[in-house]
């Protein structure tokens, strides 16, 4: 396929792609990813000397990981700002000023409180505006910032080595999109999962780049240290690496290097310690629901029925798991990934079939152990997409790292992937301008309740173009020389 009037640019890459995620970040309403009001008073405790803060009784609103933070108490008003329309679809966002909310409870609190603290690292230095509304878009634009460069790093990674995007495309959903142009650490995990998968089987077999070294450097600390459990998807990223690669463990770590064997080593440490000593001892004291739980049967039975909306939210779902994309945007998705496993599938070979069967089964997995533990710990099901997603991303990667660059497949893969995004934007939008209600979708440009910065018009005409952007840098990266 000819390459055409517009040559391969690192920078028309790094445009397109904060530009994506920009147009993201502004036109959601404030605090419209699930616990952002918590994640970014975390953040703000954090670069302000707080690691943990001083802990609380357990309760529903304030559950087994929530402390008091000894930070400026109107840092806590975000947590009642909110509830005007989150978790509720059918209300429109609300328009309000962080400055001057009412505080809750005359201090500030997080149920991230003890959450590891390097997810909120970067958000937290988006607070040095203290607690105003800029703080929050700054800590949104310094995590699409983070993000945007590990994608691009991968994607340089993929050219560099003359493989397909095509499995890069497709791990990166329009959930993913959302979650990483918010204040939400899950997105941070997510995108760093995304770059490991990308570059730990060409840096465990030897003759890695400097670029891919670092990038593997990188995302693996993220990925093990941004959530609680990101030990356990580095260690799958990691051993189905070395076993589609026939890598032995010490080969793997002599082209690793002792450098950042040794930092992955430390984060793993400190994990282990965090968890063993502060993350999972807030559970010892149990909520009393005083009512009688459901036995181990009838939970396995909720748990197996809940399993199609676990992918349903991976691919995207808006607001506070509340607006889930059309079904057609997870079917789209979903076949994809499928078709272009048919195409590539003469050259994926035994031990790629098998990775993504174990991939597969451990997201399954563990999605009914994280909800019967849920379940135990709070009387509900809380197992989301967001959680499994760095198993989940790793099934198109290993696929598009056997695909063969130079058929019109990829440039097909990268239009519906676009259309994807762009619907799902729409439909966000719509949530919270207006809310989902049958038979008021003109309310948007007649008479929205609210509205973002560009406008209902100039934010679909600016997804449009920034989306359409991304399609082109994509099709020329693909399909020009390096």
């Amino acid at each position: 396929m000819p390459v055409g009037w517009l040559k391969w640019s690192p920078v028309l890459a790094v445009t397109a792609v904060l530009a994506l995620l920009g147009v993201w970040t502004v036109s959601s309403p404030l605090f419209s990813s699930p616990d952002e009001p918590a994640n970014f008073v975390k953040g703000a405790a954090l670069i302000r000397g707080e690691l943990v803060g001083e802990e609380v009784s357990p309760e529903l609103l304030k559950s087994y990981w929530t402390t008091v933070v000894d930070i400026d108490p109107q840092f806590g008003s975000v947590n009642g700002l909110p509830w005007c329309f989150a978790p509720f679809p059918d209300k429109p966002a609300c328009t309000y000023d962080v400055a001057t909310a009412p505080q809750v409870d005359g201090v500030a609190w997080t149920n991230m409180g003890k959450y590891p603290p390097v997810g909120f690292l970067v958000t937290g230095l988006g607070t040095i505006f203290g607690p105003t509304n800029t703080s929050v878009y700054a800590a949104r634009i310094l995590q699409a910032l983070v993000c945007a460069a590990l994608l691009l790093g991968a994607g340089v990674v993929l050219r560099r080595r003359d493989q397909s995007l095509v499995g890069l495309v497709l791990a990166v959903v329009p959930g993913t999109i959302f979650l990483a142009a918010t204040a939400s650490p899950s997105g941070l995990e997510i995108v760093s999962g995304i770059a490991l998968w990308t570059v730990a089987p060409l840096v465990l077999s030897g003759g890695s780049s400097s670029l891919e070294r670092r990038l593997f450097a990188i995302a693996g600390v993220f990925l093990i240290a941004t959530r609680p459990l990101g030990l356990i998807f580095y260690l799958a990223v990691v051993g189905v690496s070395f076993f589609v690669e026939r890598v032995s463990l010490l080969d793997g770590v002599r082209n690793v290097g002792s450098r950042i064997a040794s930092l992955h080593g430390v984060a793993v440490g400190f994990m282990v310690w965090w968890y063993l000593a502060i993350y999972g001892p807030a559970t010892r004291t149990k909520i009393d629901f005083g009512d009688v739980p459901l036995d181990v049967r009838r939970q396995m039975e909720e748990i197996v029925k809940g399993l199609p909306r676990i992918l349903e939210q991976y691919v995207g779902n808006f607001g506070w798991l509340d607006t889930p994309a059309p079904q057609a945007i997870v079917t789209a998705s979903v076949a994809l990934v499928i078709g272009i496993a048919l195409l590539a599938w003469r050259t994926m070979g035994w031990r790629v079939w098998t990775s993504l069967a174990f991939l597969f089964s451990a997201s399954i997995a563990f999605t009914v152990a994280a909800d019967l533990n849920y379940y135990q710990l709070l009387r509900t099901f809380g197992s989301q997409g967001r959680h499994v997603a760095p198993f989940l991303v790793g099934i198109p990667l290993l696929i598009g790292s056997r695909f063969s660059r130079g058929s019109r497949t990829p440039f097909v893969v990268f239009v519906i992937s676009g259309v994807t995004v762009v619907w799902s934007f729409f439909v966000m939008l719509r949530r919270y301008s207006v809310g989902v209600i049958p038979g008021n979708l003109s309310q948007m440009w007649n008479d929205p309740i609210w509205s973002p910065p560009l406008g209902i018009t100039g934010s679909l005409v600016a997804i449009i173009a920034v989306t359409g952007a991304c399609v082109v840098v994509l099709h020329r990266a693909e399909y020009s020389n390096r």
